[in-house]
């Protein structure tokens, strides 16, 4: 009999191990996976970055409220994507200013801002700031070493490409366009929907491609953008000849 009680409290302790283990291993696969888009130094840096991004998209202004409407967090890439509206008090008198705009941020500290939208007191601001531009370059007749040139593509691989590139136009603003399929062999300038040649004024811009039948050829880089619900790394580029001109291959 005592051997008996012995073996079932031996039994009654191996079950018990093995549920503690099944829990360990259930509740560990039930943790879900950070998501930076909660975290407080996420919040705490957007609301540093903030006045950064009207420096580099030409403004300023007090009492910048920084409002997010939606973020994404990609684990793997370990880069947010966060949809949010930016406001101000600008320049004139009693005028609130906002700017819609994606910000792409790879933490510690890289992040990338394009905007998607402004409010009237803004395209008022910008269009007073574009005439002044004008005015200025008519009376010194200086421009940028590269702005105003457009992007001549070559597709050099015996495969049909498709492409995307993040640029600055002429008003130093960045732009995510795409996507253009170039046949084997094609050598164009890179135009919008209306027909009209994107022009840059940085020697600097950035490119995705991708073959377009299936063969799974990709040209990439390490800078990531958020573009057409995808996230695409970009390869930058640099001009040294203020031609903005490049090809790939499939070599």
């Amino acid at each position: 009999m005592p051997g008996r009680i012995a073996k079932a409290i031996g039994y009654g302790v191996l079950v018990l191990i093995g549920i503690g283990i099944a829990s360990h291993v259930w509740n560990r696969e039930t943790v879900p996976e950070r998501d930076r888009c909660n975290e407080l130094a996420t919040t705490q840096f957007i609301h540093r970055v903030a006045p950064s991004i009207l420096r580099q998209t030409g403004n300023f202004g007090e009492k910048i409220n920084p409002v997010v409407r939606g973020c994404k967090y990609f684990a793997k890439e370990d880069t947010l994507i966060v949809t949010m509206s930016l406001g101000w008090n600008g320049p004139l008198t009693g005028d609130y200013y906002q700017a819609d705009g994606r910000l792409t941020i790879n933490p510690p500290s890289a992040w990338e801002w394009e905007t998607t939208g402004t409010n009237a007191n803004l395209k008022g601001w910008e269009l007073l700031k574009g005439l002044a531009g004008a005015i200025g370059e008519e009376v010194s007749k200086t421009r940028p070493s590269n702005a105003g040139f457009r992007f001549r593509f070559h597709n050099q691989c015996n495969r049909p490409v498709r492409l995307a590139i993040r640029f600055k136009d002429t008003r130093e603003l960045w732009h995510t366009k795409g996507w253009w399929e170039f046949p084997p062999g094609e050598n164009r300038v890179l135009s919008d929907a209306g027909n009209v040649s994107l022009t840059t004024s940085s020697s600097v811009w950035y490119y995705y491609a991708e073959s377009a039948d299936g063969s799974g050829l990709v040209w990439s880089g390490d800078h990531r953008v958020r573009y057409d619900d995808r996230l695409i790394a970009m390869k930058e580029l640099k001009d040294d000849e203020g031609d903005s001109e490049w090809s790939v291959s499939c070599g």
